[in-house]
């Protein structure tokens, strides 16, 4: 459906907003599947990056603000969709999403595939621990050395830009390759287990978020628009 003139007007949304306006807008991104949060009326950074998202999709210039032509677009009856990125085995858009969603979704016990954004190698992971972000392992040893492979043979504190999929939904995030602290599954030929974070997510010793996971985070969910 078209918006009216009144409403172009009345409808420019903006970060900072929130109301049944906003709600509207964000469940339409999320049919398209450029959005992935709760639709919650808050016009926040993981909006602001949806709107993005789609205005980028949809050719339009990029300020994550949804006026008229934004609106008018988002609105009408076409097939601007958020892209898959090109890796192997991705399918469906790659979400920008709050920590706080993404841990109902990839709860304690969970398994998930890993994909690495540079390299497109991909391993399987579970979740075991963690409130601020996720512990995880990777499943089986054979999981465990494409992990190193994807680290060069070394593990490391470094972090790596990695999208995360469970249950058939796709997760910007970043991980970080050093074994460490508690063994939670045997057999796996990793001593210990390691962080992914994800949107916002935070360090557990620090208590805040660490800003180079989310630089990676973010570069996650670019690429997979580019």
């Amino acid at each position: 459906m078209r918006i009216t003139t009144a409403e172009k007007a009345a409808f420019l949304l903006k970060p900072g907003m929130n109301g049944s306006s906003v709600i509207k807008m964000q469940r339409e991104l999320a049919k398209r599947g450029f959005f992935g949060n709760d639709c919650s009326g808050k016009y926040g950074d993981v909006t602001k990056s949806a709107v993005g998202a789609f205005q980028r999709a949809a050719d339009l210039p990029v300020d994550g603000i949804a006026g008229a032509e934004t609106l008018n677009l988002l609105y009408a009856d076409n097939d601007i969709k958020a892209a898959a990125p090109k890796s192997k085995g991705v399918k469906g858009s790659v979400l920008l999403t709050h920590w706080d969603a993404v841990k109902a979704k990839f709860t304690r016990g969970k398994v998930a595939t890993v994909t690495d954004v540079k390299t497109g190698k991909q391993f399987k992971v579970k979740r075991y621990a963690g409130s601020l972000h996720a512990d995880s392992d990777p499943l089986t040893a054979a999981d465990t050395a494409v992990m190193k492979e994807i680290y060069g043979g070394s593990w490391s504190w470094n972090r790596r830009a990695i999208w995360v999929t469970v249950d058939g939904v796709t997760y910007a995030a970043s991980m970080n390759g050093m074994p460490h602290s508690y063994d939670h599954l045997s057999g796996n030929n990793f001593a210990g287990h390691f962080c992914i974070h994800f949107y916002k997510s935070k360090g557990h010793t620090s208590g805040v978020e660490c800003s180079i996971h989310q630089a990676f985070v973010k570069y996650a969910y670019d690429k997979a628009r580019e």
